[in-house]
């Protein structure tokens, strides 16, 4: 199966099941987070490296906010939903990356 997945880069490798809380400050990834959060959808993180980003992420889920800033920054508190995929197109889209996946557990 191939969905498109918001992605979230990061110099850390989210493992399966491993918690992972963030403070979220920059405007492009408040965005997305927030969208993530109304639709309830999860979203890839993927570990950037010297030369580009990693081809293959892990699937992650908010599992609660616990700190939201009057000018939108968040502390999140989210958990790897499990699901590895393999990113097989980037494309950039109101300054989110955005990932072509293929699942697998």
């Amino acid at each position: 199966m191939s969905t498109l997945l918001p992605l979230f880069p990061l110099d850390v490798v989210l493992l399966p099941g491993a918690p992972l809380p963030l403070h979220i400050f920059e405007p492009r990834y408040k965005e997305m987070i927030s969208e993530c959060l109304d639709q309830k959808r999860p979203f890839g993180v993927v570990r950037v490296k010297e030369e580009g980003v990693a081809e293959i992420g892990c699937t992650a889920e908010i599992i609660s906010v616990a700190k939201k800033y009057p000018d939108g920054r968040m502390e999140n508190h989210r958990k790897s939903s499990g699901h590895k995929y393999l990113s097989t197109l980037l494309v950039h889209f109101r300054s989110i990356s955005i990932s072509s996946r293929h699942c697998w557990a």
